[in-house]
Formats: C-alpha cells, sequence, structure tokens
C-alpha cells in the first residue's frame, strides 16, 4: 500500500482540478470547455487507474491478512487518501458551483459546462459508492479477522499422537496373534497361566518384540501340547493293541514304540528348548535369542522329520490300523505350523521397518 501511495500522492486531484480552475478564469471558450471536458477524462482514467490498482492490492492484502494475521494499517491508510481525494473533489465543485453562479457563461458554452458538471457529480457520487463498498468490505474483513483472533488454535498433542499410533500398532499385532490363536485353540487351556505370566514378563522387557515372541511361544507351548496329548493318547491304543498282537507282530510294535519313545524325546527336546529360550529372555531379551529358538527350531523339525520317515517306513511294512497315519498327520501339521527362518527373518525385518517409520514420524512432530 505504501507503493501506491508514494505513486498516488493525496494532492494529486487537487492540483488538478486547481490547474483547471485558474484555466477556467482565463477563458468562456468552446474551445476552452472542451479542453476542460479532456482533462477531466484524463484525470477521471488516471484515478480510475489508481483505483484498479488499489481495489486489487486490497484483495491481496486481505488473503495476505487472512493467512498471517496482520493489521490493517494500510487499509486504513487507504481509507485516509479516498476520504482525501473525495474532499476534494468536493472543494472542487463547491468552488465551481459559487464562481458559475457569479458569472452565467456565454449561451454557446453552457450545455457544455453541464455536461462536465454532470462528469464530475457522476464521478463523485461512484467514489461515495465505492467508498461505501470499501468501508463495507472493510467491516467484513474486522469481523472476520476477529474470529479468528477469537479462535483457538490447536495445540499438537504428541502424547496422543503417539498413544494412537501405538494403539493402531497394538491392534494389527492383536489381531496377528488372534489368528495364530485360533489355528492352536485345542492345547490353550494347559499351558494358559504359564503363558499369561510369560507373557506379562516379556512385555515389560521388550515391548517391540511383543508380537513375534507372543506368535512363537505360543505356537509352541500350544503344538507341544496337542502333541504330546495325542501321542499319550496313541501309546495307550498302541499297548492295548499290542497285547493282544502275536509274537508274530511284536517286532513292529517294538519299532512303533521306539519311534513313539523317539517322539518323546523330541517333545522334552521342544519343552527344554522353550524353557531355555524363555531364560535367555529374561536375561538379555534381543533378537539372538530368537536366533537361538530358530535355531532349536531347525534341529526338532529335523528330528521330527526323520520320525515322520521311520514311521513312513513302517506304516508301509507293518501297517497298524491307522494309527501311524494319525501320527504322521499329526507331525505334518506340526511341521506346517512352525515358523521357517525365512519367515522369521520377514517378520523381524517387517517389525524393525516399523518402527523406523514410527521413529521418523515421532522426530518430525
Amino acid at each position: 500500500m505504501s507503493r501506491i501511495r508514494k505513486s498516488f500522492p493525496n494532492d494529486l486531484v487537487q492540483s488538478g482540478f486547481d490547474s483547471v480552475c485558474m484555466s477556467d478564469e482565463d477563458s468562456d471558450s468552446v474551445e476552452h470547455y472542451t479542453w476542460l471536458r479532456k482533462r477531466v477524462e484524463r484525470l477521471q482514467a488516471q484515478v480510475e487507474e489508481q483505483d484498479n490498482a488499489i481495489r486489487q492490492l486490497k484483495s491481496q492484502q486481505k488473503m495476505h491478512m487472512m493467512e498471517t494475521g496482520d493489521t490493517f494499517d494500510d487499509i486504513e491508510s487507504y481509507v485516509e487518501v479516498e476520504s482525501s481525494l473525495n474532499s476534494t473533489i468536493g472543494t472542487y465543485l463547491l468552488t465551481r458551483q459559487k464562481r458559475n453562479a457569479a458569472r452565467k457563461p456565454p449561451p454557446q458554452v453552457t450545455l457544455e459546462a453541464e455536461g462536465v458538471k454532470e462528469v464530475l457529480l457522476s464521478y463523485k457520487n461512484e467514489i461515495i459508492r465505492q467508498k461505501e463498498t470499501y468501508e463495507r468490505n472493510l467491516e467484513k474483513m474486522q469481523a472476520r479477522i476477529a474470529v479468528l483472533e477469537a479462535r483457538e488454535v490447536p495445540t499438537v498433542d504428541v502424547d496422543a499422537i503417539l498413544q494412537v499410533c501405538r494403539g493402531e500398532m497394538m491392534e494389527g499385532l492383536a489381531a496377528l496373534r488372534t489368528e495364530i490363536l485360533e489355528q492352536v485353540q485345542e492345547g490353550q487351556s494347559t499351558l494358559s497361566a504359564a503363558h499369561e505370566t510369560n507373557k506379562a514378563a516379556w512385555l515389560q522387557e521388550v515391548e517391540a518384540l511383543k508380537a513375534m515372541s507372543s506368535r512363537l511361544e505360543q505356537s509352541m507351548a500350544d503344538t507341544a501340547a496337542q502333541l504330546v496329548e495325542n501321542i499319550t493318547k496313541s501309546v495307550s491304543s498302541l499297548r492295548e493293541e499290542v497285547t493282544e498282537k502275536s509274537d508274530a507282530t511284536q517286532k513292529p510294535v517294538e519299532q512303533m514304540k521306539e519311534s513313539i519313545r523317539t517322539l518323546q524325546q523330541t517333545v522334552e527336546e521342544l519343552r527344554e528348548a522353550q524353557e531355555k529360550a524363555e531364560e535367555q529372555r529374561r536375561n538379555d531379551p534381543t533378537p539372538p535369542v530368537v536366533q537361538d529358538i530358530q535355531k532349536d527350531m531347525e534341529q526338532l523339525k529335523k528330528k521330527l522329520k526323520n520320525s515322520v520317515e521311520d514311521v513312513n517306513r513302517l506304516k508301509q511294512n507293518h501297517p497298524l490300523d491307522g494309527a501311524v497315519s494319525e501320527i504322521k498327520d499329526w507331525l505334518d501339521d506340526l511341521d506346517k505350523r512352525s515358523v521357517s527362518r525365512g519367515e522369521l527373518i520377514e517378520i523381524v525385518s517387517q517389525f524393525q521397518a516399523d518402527v523406523a517409520s514410527l521413529r521418523e514420524e515421532m522426530n518430525k512432530i
């Protein structure tokens, strides 16, 4: 606004109208009034150009004020300029009216003088109308600024954002854990108390590995419990069948018992591995603990695979009314539910990436 005020000083129109009034005293000819009309038209075009520039700057100032909340110093300065311009035009019109009343213009130029007067009056009315419009717009802008100043600016609650992010992450992990629990519900009641204790300790020690450790621990515990229960039933059934078999079937039965003992030993090793992993997590809950558990899982899987091969050979040579098929199905199911090294690495990598992304977002906030 200061730039426009420099290029459009308050005495611009006053000086032009003073020159018109001075020349008005020298001549009353038709040529003089023609020059006077052209002079007024030039002044009017000049003022309109400045008015358009002011109106455009006012629009920009309005947008700037709505974005930054600046004051109305420039708009008030524009109102002062506009008031000065209106006062100057009014003074000129009063001077013209007094001079015209004091002297009577020639008949041939009366219409021309009246035309100039009408132009000036119409321009004055237009200036008044624009002034009223600007005042209304100024009042609207002031009301808008008052609303913006009264409005409370919300603050960023970092704790709430972190709580929401943590809640969303926990919901996803809880959904994954629920899916795994649905697959092994049969053995949940057996080790539920121990699992809850381990889970509480694990949450206190390493929050970041909650989902992965819970899935691994629950899968191992429930699978072992289910395998023990099924093997126990199978052993009881096989013992009853062995008592009824003849001496010819004694050797296959002994082989089956040996396989069962191998499976029982495998289950015991699985339990020991689980206890060892839990002890390591208590002492040093870091990713190498998970790698040790994975190594134990791979060794157990090899032993289980060998047991499955032994059972398959027994089934081919000496079928025992579907018992071997059932044990094989259990072993296959156990092998399918076991977490592979690649899956575990992928889960750990994905989890670490999610944690890194969350930390970056927290740092940005």
